[in-house]
């Protein structure tokens, strides 16, 4: 796995900061990532917060599969940071309670270096 990981590092173009927030609703949770525009709702606090990564990470795939990467960050003001994230930044989120009700949260997520030809 540490194989992996590394040879995934290895092709980073850079990374994006994108902004999760998550609200308490009825008897669960929704979760909004604001920038991409994704969401999913759960009972549970623990597994929504997994669930959006997830889809996070499933839509940036999507994204660099379909050679749009840039042109939808471009129109979304999402900023890709060149060289690799931060080390503190390394998978941990950051919370900010903004109201009672609602959790915000900052994840880095590192992007691919597209093979130029």
């Amino acid at each position: 796995m540490k194989t992996r990981k590394r040879k995934r590092m290895a092709n980073v173009a850079g990374y994006v900061q994108l902004t999760l927030k998550i609200a308490q609703e009825h008897d669960g949770y929704v979760a909004v990532c604001e920038e991409l525009g994704v969401s999913t709702c759960d009972d549970s606090l623990d597994r929504i917060l997994s669930e959006l990564k997830a889809l996070v990470v499933q839509h940036l795939n999507a994204l660099e599969r379909n050679g749009v990467r840039a042109a939808f960050f471009r129109e979304h003001g999402i900023h890709l940071h060149r060289g690799r994230p931060p080390s503190a930044a390394k998978g941990r989120p950051v919370s900010v309670p903004i109201r009672i009700d609602e959790i915000v949260t900052r994840v880095t997520e590192p992007i691919p270096a597209v093979a130029v030809t």
